[in-house]
């Protein structure tokens, strides 16, 4: 290890047998980017509301929704794809 290098800061996996909890604060601890399945692009909608506070917490957010991906276009500045596999062949989730 160099002198002065930062720890690792990727959590470690939990073990076989632990809860929900557990796991999914691991899954939500080291992964940074996230897949968002019928993200809407209307503030109203309470998929964009949880979609804009995980932007805030430093989330990124790949939108899948085929109606905007049909149309080209993006929500909360991300571009929207049709389903998890056409984002997972143009992104890393």
């Amino acid at each position: 290890m160099t002198p002065n290098a930062p720890e690792s800061t990727v959590p470690t996996p939990p073990a076989d047998g632990a809860g929900l909890a557990e796991r999914m604060a691991y899954l939500l601890n080291s992964c940074r980017t996230i897949a968002v399945v019928g993200l809407s692009p209307h503030p109203h909608r309470a998929s964009f509301d949880v979609a804009r506070a995980m932007q805030a917490a430093g989330y990124r957010i790949i939108p899948v929704n085929p109606n905007v991906a049909a149309a080209g276009g993006e929500v909360l500045g991300e571009k929207a794809y049709a389903s998890l596999l056409d984002a997972a062949r143009h992104e890393t989730i």
